[in-house]
């Protein structure tokens, strides 16, 4: 498993690829050797980290596609990687990646983010609905729980995160209330 936002920054090759993730050869060299044994599964995480929206720096995402192609020629071997949508259909070269199968997560239910907040003692019936919609993504379900976490039981804090009702919100208060 790799994990591009944390690992794959910043490389600038297949040597350096090799170098982050602290493997003795190649990627493909590395898993071919372990496919000869038994199937093997690769998981790339978060590549939209390494995509046009994301990165300054684009070599990354060609190495780590270009990977992606060697691993997918051996046999035995199956290669995951999370994305975005956003990234997924406005990244052209995401885009171009022949993918066999895309798994979509769906938005959580309300009885899934409710049960989270209710666990942090949040009441979840007095958030707005495009506070609720937001937290339907997981990823705005953990950020606005972090926030919650930062203020603790302090009432007026917590008012601060009842106004939350987009994004931008979301982040404003995160960098404010846990960045800072």
């Amino acid at each position: 498993a790799i994990k591009a936002d944390a690992q794959l920054t910043g490389v600038a090759d297949r040597d350096g690829l090799r170098e982050s993730l602290d493997l003795p050869d190649r990627v493909e060299h590395v898993v071919r050797r372990l496919a000869a044994l038994e199937k093997v599964v690769v998981i790339v995480d978060q590549i939209d980290a390494l995509s046009l929206s994301m990165a300054r720096d684009q070599r990354a995402l060609g190495v780590v596609l270009e990977t992606v192609a060697k691993l997918r020629e051996i046999s035995g071997v199956r290669v995951l990687f999370s994305c975005r949508a956003f990234d997924l259909r406005n990244d052209p070269r995401l885009d171009r990646v022949e993918v066999s199968r895309r798994f979509g997560l769906p938005p959580l239910s309300d009885e899934e983010v409710g049960s989270v907040l209710v666990e942090q003692g949040f009441d979840y019936e007095a958030l707005s609905p495009a506070t609720k919609e937001l937290l339907r993504t997981p990823l705005h379900l953990d950020l606005f729980s972090r926030i919650v976490e930062a203020h603790g039981s302090s009432e007026d804090d917590r008012r601060d995160a009842l106004g939350i009702s987009t994004l931008q919100d979301l982040y404003a208060l995160l960098w404010r209330d846990v960045v800072l």
